[in-house]
């Protein structure tokens, strides 16, 4: 989010319009047409700022909702994985899924990779061509 719109720069920018507000509110003297136009015109364009800021800060927040929610379901699949030499296999819910890679769920930061059978007993990994025997 660096580089983006901050929670600080939305409170300054709606600070300013609110100081810019008061000012108008509390001021003594009369303005005239074009003073007005140009107060009301920087009130404006401090609320716009300050309303496209939020919009951004709510999608950076959506963003960050949606990778937490998938580091979660990664983290709930990962917590039930079993190895069952020669391979791994899932048992989330109490149902059996598999089964998968021992190489690339150990070895490659827990990618999960389901084995090819390609005959009886004989499984194979299309990502990693790593081989194993095993039960079917």
């Amino acid at each position: 989010m660096s580089g983006g719109p901050s929670f600080d720069g939305v409170v300054h920018s709606i600070t300013t319009a609110v100081g810019i507000a008061k000012a108008m509110l509390a001021s003594e003297r009369v303005y005239d047409k074009a003073e007005l136009k140009l107060k009301l015109a920087d009130l404006m364009g401090e609320l716009a700022e300050a309303r496209t800021d939020l919009a951004v800060l709510q999608s950076y927040a959506y963003q960050l909702s949606d990778e937490l929610a998938a580091a979660k379901k990664k983290l709930a699949f990962a917590g039930t994985m079993v190895f069952e030499a020669p391979f791994y296999v899932n048992t989330a819910g109490g149902q059996r899924d598999g089964p998968y890679c021992p190489a690339c769920w150990e070895g490659r930061e827990k990618l999960a990779v389901h084995l090819y059978k390609w005959s009886a007993g004989s499984w194979t990994c299309n990502t990693c061509k790593a081989a194993f025997h095993g039960p079917d």
